[in-house]
């Protein structure tokens, strides 16, 4: 497939209609010697790899499968996920979706709905390789998720990466000389904060609470009544997504 807007934004691109993992082979590309913010995008995958160690397989043709390899200057690695549901937000509003919404720390949401998913993953070297899937058309009936197509836009997988790659390569940008500023956009975006949670820990602890703030390593702070400081965890809201 031609990607003609997505070479534009991203130093290369390798595509793929089917893969094992667009992070896996970004990984790969990395001990070859690749370019900062290359970019792997795959019609599907075979063996995407979810948080915490989970599966994630793509069906042919229905969402984006984009990894980007961020520069290992990033001063804040624990802000990448972050930042690349930031960009997706943004890309998401471009291209005509009304009331995205972040879900900490890798979701986005749109009614209530899931439409992205991010995992950001450390590299021995010190690298870092974002992962995005976004769903373009319906997906499984049992999956509470939500696509572009049935919110009414239509977007192919080149413009939807190359919105995506635009919008972080200027967050990027932007966090080095206004991290603040950032930190603070991104905080603006997320539907966690103010909400009930439930938070499963990776070490299966449970915890509920108010979901009160980001603090400024990214890590959401849950009133349980204490403050707790959660770097990792799955997170449930228990009331609707407003």
């Amino acid at each position: 497939m031609q990607l003609p807007k997505s070479s534009e934004v991203f130093s290369k691109v390798s595509w793929f209609d089917e893969i094992d993992s667009t992070n896996l082979e970004l990984a790969r590309q990395v001990e070859a010697g690749a370019q900062d913010f290359s970019a792997v995008i795959a019609a599907s995958q075979t063996s995407g790899q979810g948080r915490l160690g989970r599966n994630w397989s793509s069906p042919p043709g229905a969402s984006l499968s984009l990894s980007i390899l961020v520069p290992k200057t990033f001063p804040e690695p624990g802000w990448l996920t972050l930042l690349a549901a930031l960009s997706v937000k943004r890309a998401l509003e471009e291209l005509g979706v009304v009331e995205p919404g972040i879900k900490w720390p890798n979701d986005l949401h749109v009614q209530g709905r899931k439409v992205c998913g991010i995992l950001a993953q450390l590299l021995p070297g010190g690298e870092v390789v974002v992962g995005i899937g976004l769903n373009l058309k319906a997906q499984h009936p049992e999956l509470n998720a939500i696509s572009l197509e049935e919110l009414g836009v239509n977007a192919d997988i080149d413009t939807a990466a190359a919105a995506i790659g635009k919008e972080l390569a200027g967050l990027l940008k932007a966090f080095f000389t206004s991290p603040n500023e950032v930190k603070l956009q991104f905080s603006s975006s997320c539907i966690t904060i103010g909400q009930q949670v439930r938070a499963e820990l990776p070490g299966g602890q449970e915890l509920r609470g108010l979901a009160a703030e980001v603090d400024h390593r990214g890590q959401l702070v849950i009133l349980t009544p204490e403050p707790v400081a959660l770097s990792a965890g799955d997170v449930w809201h228990l009331r609707a997504d407003r």
